[in-house]
């Protein structure tokens, strides 16, 4: 539910962020070691990361786009969905874009003189920031209602879901920001679980608690 402007700077984004993992992916002689500080740095990672932001960003611009063929609305409605989502696509754009970027670079030798601790952590405590203010206006939001009967929700339970949505949205930025800031000391092995686990809890909460509420009666006014 993004408007069409911000869908196709999220497109371009995409294509480009594609385009240059492909290249760069193209170019390393073992694609298990992708150097992380200059061609000759011993410091290297699976060179399939540089996948990971353009499928982060394909899967965000999806559902947010997708949420309007399944929701409908008056345009009072719609409206702050729209906005709301727009802003997040935009802003998640431009960070997993510039992490892209600076991935690339310093494995070119490029920007060594930027600390690359110090990017990641900033980087992961943004993404983390971002959620959060996403999570707390969730809320707020108008509720929708949905073009598929099983999907469908009354007033009452819409309003629980969004609740429960915005809460487990701000917990998970909260995560990414206490993941940031003890970041020097975790492993780099159990980083992608730390950040993949909370993710999909949190879709699985939001699954069982809907099919939770649909079960349940709602109070009668």
């Amino acid at each position: 539910m993004i408007d069409r402007k911000a869908l196709w700077i999220s497109i371009t984004v995409l294509l480009a962020m594609l385009a240059a993992g492909i290249w760069r992916f193209s170019m390393l002689p073992d694609w298990h070691h992708l150097p992380l500080d200059g061609p000759a740095s011993k410091h290297a990672v699976n060179g399939l990361v540089l996948f990971i932001s353009p499928f982060g960003l394909f899967v965000a611009t999806v559902s947010m786009y997708g949420r309007k063929w399944f929701a409908a609305g008056s345009d009072e409605a719609v409206r702050p969905w729209r906005r709301w989502s727009t802003m997040f696509v935009i802003s998640y754009c431009a960070l997993v874009g510039l992490m892209q970027a600076f991935i690339i670079a310093r494995s070119l030798g490029y920007g060594l003189a930027v600390d690359r601790m110090s990017f990641a952590r900033i980087a992961m405590a943004a993404a983390g920031i971002l959620l959060m203010a996403a999570g707390n206006v969730m809320p707020k939001l108008p509720g929708l209602s949905m073009r598929l009967r099983c999907l469908q929700l009354d007033p009452w339970q819409q309003n629980r879901q969004l609740r429960l949505s915005g809460k487990l949205m701000f917990g998970l930025g909260l995560s990414m920001v206490c993941i940031a800031a003890f970041l020097p000391l975790l492993p780099q092995k159990i980083l992608f679980p730390l950040i993949l686990g909370p993710c999909l809890a949190m879709t699985a909460a939001l699954l069982w608690h809907r099919v939770k509420l649909k079960r349940e009666p709602s109070p009668r006014p």
